[in-house]
């Protein structure tokens, strides 16, 4: 793995566990009503987006990190709605 890969791998990790705080906050108080919707459809539109960049290019460091990132704003959308329902 080169240096730069590397670099890229390790931003994209610490961007994407930017959004984990606010991922066990919502699991643990179970509410996420005070998330915008819209803004993570289109954050989570944005970072498919990028990992069709990475595929396209064969940038394992882009796939894997964004990837990572709307899997786990993914999660917290998807939580969301469940927890809005009950």
């Amino acid at each position: 793995m080169t240096t730069e890969n590397t670099i890229g791998i390790v931003a994209g990790v610490l961007t994407g566990m930017a959004a984990l705080p606010q991922l066990v906050k919502v699991i643990r108080e179970r509410d996420g009503r005070q998330l915008s919707p819209a803004m993570l459809l289109v954050l989570v539109s944005g970072l498919s987006c990028w990992v069709a960049y990475g595929v396209l290019r064969e940038d394992w460091p882009v796939i894997i990190t964004n990837a990572f990132s709307a899997f786990i704003n993914t999660s917290i959308l998807i939580l969301r709605q469940v927890y809005l329902k009950k």
